[in-house]
């Protein structure tokens, strides 16, 4: 009898034992639940961050190239009008020098 006592007394205490352990290793795996969900959390932030810096660097180097885009335009007016403006020029020094040509001399 004592010795069923003992044997009893003995499995009550491992099973004991065991809850402790089963209880730790439980809260343990909560424990990194929620660390895992708050690092699924910061890298769902991180990557809405990621594509806002995306979108605003697309945005500016759009900006920049309609820039780039505009005052090489007006650089390409300016030379067609000067192109012009020498034509002119070329046209009128032209036709000056035949009605020279053209008149009796004094």
């Amino acid at each position: 009898r004592v010795e069923n006592i003992l044997a009893g007394a003995l499995n009550e205490a491992r099973v004991e034992a065991s809850a402790q352990v089963l209880g730790g290793a439980s809260e343990e795996r909560l424990g990194l639940g929620r660390q895992l969900s708050a690092m699924q959390e910061q890298l769902r932030s991180f990557g809405e961050e990621m594509e806002a810096q995306r979108a605003a660097i697309l945005e500016h180097f759009g900006r920049l190239l309609d820039a780039d885009q505009a005052g090489s335009r007006r650089q390409i007016e300016a030379l067609e009008q000067r192109i012009r403006d020498r034509r002119r020029l070329a046209v009128g020094l032209r036709e000056g020098s035949e009605q020279a040509g053209s008149e009796p001399p004094l």
